[in-house]
């Protein structure tokens, strides 16, 4: 298994996993999102984890990424994205 991609959201989940769906359709989608869900979509598990005080979602987010830098993440932490660049 890999993780493909990380994200945090304020929203409740299902509306928030809708709109990837509903991206994934549009000719406008990111390219990651599409690829992903286009090409991967009878493969895909979602997982969601709640995030407890004092520990900010952004913070776990920002972490996690760094950890696995997901493919579909156009948005990498400097720290990774400067070592994936001199690649």
């Amino acid at each position: 298994s890999v993780v493909m991609y990380i994200g945090k959201t304020d929203r409740p989940l299902r509306e928030r996993f809708a709109e990837y769906l509903r991206e994934a359709m549009s000719p406008s989608a990111r390219p990651e999102l599409y690829r992903l869900l286009r090409l991967y979509r009878k493969h895909l598990v979602f997982s969601c984890a709640t995030i407890d005080a004092p520990n900010r979602p952004i913070d776990v987010e920002k972490a996690l990424t760094e950890a696995f830098t997901p493919p579909a993440n156009s948005m990498l932490p400097a720290s990774v994205s400067r070592v994936i660049r001199a690649f």
